[in-house]
């Protein structure tokens, strides 16, 4: 699949990859062993980047393993939902339980926005990874999850996550001095973050590993 996404083949059209689909992709996605399944549901978010009616017939899927699978595939599933915001545009598409369709990505955003501070490392970084991708795309300007990147950066908690320091510590300066036409857009965000960071760093509560920095 990775092979043809790279071709010139987009879509569903070829034979081939509709057979993958049924014969392998599908049955794997609810195969009860973990492995199979976190493979499985890795394919299948190859499979929904090759176009939008795919993706956007297979977002209620990926949700779910997100909410409610184990946390390797929790990890998957939320990287494969940060891919399709990444690739298409998520006012063209939406959940099946929704009729906004201009809804989704802010739908997307919410779903995926609670991890920036799960217990789980893997979730953590993983979240954190699909943020500064948002970022650096101009996909999203959120200073409030901006300053989330922050906190994640000097927080104590994040110090045993090599990954996700390792991140932020390109993605920062990356934003910070990209040149062209989005940079007022991107100094409008840093500006908008700045205090409410300091704040939150100075009036941290005593039981906060902010109060370490």
């Amino acid at each position: 699949i990775k092979k043809r996404k790279n071709s010139d083949v987009v879509g569903t059209g070829s034979a081939e990859i509709d057979g993958l689909f049924h014969s392998v992709i599908l049955p794997a996605v609810k195969h009860s062993d973990p492995e199979i399944r976190r493979n499985g549901i890795k394919n299948l978010g190859l499979f929904c980047l090759l176009n939008r009616e795919t993706a956007n017939a297979h977002l209620l899927l990926f949700s779910r393993a997100l909410q409610n699978d184990l946390p390797e595939i929790r990890a998957v599933a939320m990287k494969i939902l940060f891919d399709i915001v990444l690739m298409f545009d998520m006012r063209r598409m939406e959940f099946e339980t929704e009729d906004d369709c201009s809804s989704s990505l802010n739908a997307v955003i919410a779903l995926v926005r609670p991890y920036l501070d799960s217990t789980d490392a893997e979730l953590r970084t993983a979240s954190v990874e699909g943020f500064a991708k948002l970022f650096l795309a101009d996909v999203i300007s959120d200073s409030k999850i901006f300053s989330n990147l922050m906190f994640q950066f000097f927080n104590p908690f994040t110090q045993p996550m090599a990954r996700l320091r390792q991140c932020l510590s390109v993605f920062f300066p990356g934003y910070a001095l990209v040149k062209g036409i989005n940079r007022p857009i991107h100094q409008a965000t840093l500006q908008k973050c700045f205090l409410p960071t300091l704040r939150g760093i100075l009036h941290a509560p005593s039981s906060s590993p902010l109060k370490d920095i």
